[in-house]
């Protein structure tokens, strides 16, 4: 349950072990760094607060990240990650991406 805290805290969690992937959710920390094989991942939050909760938009190593997920071979080739928050409900990803909204806070609006 520890691990499961901690990578929570840190804005993802991982929820089928065996796929790879860590799903985005809501940091607790506004920065972040975890010494992986790469040399260093480094989780920062723009804008987070218990107002600025939702994610306006995620850039992994400078560019945009489009994807509701990291998958484990970024974390461990080492990089930032940098999540930006807002106070806005947004829609900013496709459904066939998984959306963020819908992953997040496991829910559905039908689009």
């Amino acid at each position: 349950m520890s691990s499961w805290y901690i990578l929570s805290a840190l804005g993802f969690y991982e929820v089928e072990p065996a796929s790879g992937r860590y799903w985005f959710g809501s940091p607790v920390f506004n920065k972040a760094e975890i010494a992986v094989d790469g040399g260093t991942f480094t989780i920062t939050t723009e804008g987070n607060s218990d107002e600025n909760r939702y994610i306006q938009n995620i850039t992994l190593n400078g560019k945009a990240y489009t994807k509701g997920y990291l998958e484990h071979k970024d974390l461990a080739a080492g990089g930032e990650l940098v999540i930006y928050h807002t106070k806005f409900h947004l829609n900013i990803f496709s459904f066939a991406t998984c959306t963020l909204r819908t992953r997040i806070h496991g829910y559905t609006d039908g689009r």
